[in-house]
């Protein structure tokens, strides 16, 4: 019976899924999501941010003290 030797391919093969660095198309449920502020219901920021929530604490403090 001849013997075979197995080696290791020369040539660098291609594996079994999807490429590294293959770049995919996000769908619509992957897309960031806009920031609203919960404040005053406008888009942009949190209310973290808020300048009005800021505005309206600034002039209830004035008014306390």
């Amino acid at each position: 019976m001849p013997q075979i030797s197995i080696r290791d391919p020369v040539v660098h093969t291609n594996t079994k899924g999807r490429p590294k660095s293959a770049t995919r198309i996000k769908s619509s449920l992957e897309a960031p999501k806009k920031r609203n502020c919960s404040y005053c219901k406008k888009p942009g920021h949190y209310i973290s941010e808020c300048q009005k929530k800021k505005a309206d604490e600034a002039t209830l403090q004035e008014k306390e003290g």
